[in-house]
């Protein structure tokens, strides 16, 4: 799982060996942890998302969520 820095090197590890997606985001919609499988399920790198708002990375998201 690709990350911003102060995530446990653990976290990452266990992350990328799970089947299915992870992403974490904060009360302001900023991501912080995009896995692997996000990555080829979303077509969007890490780099591309890691430290955006998940509403500017993804703008066909409805923000009612």
């Amino acid at each position: 799982m690709t990350q911003t820095p102060g995530h446990p090197d653990l976290l990452s590890s266990a992350a990328s060996q799970i089947g299915a997606g992870i992403i974490i985001i904060d009360r302001q919609f900023m991501i912080h942890a995009w896995n692997h499988f996000m990555e080829i399920h979303s077509g969007k790198p890490a780099r591309d998302v890691l430290g955006r708002n998940l509403f500017e990375a993804f703008p066909e998201l409805p923000r009612a969520w």
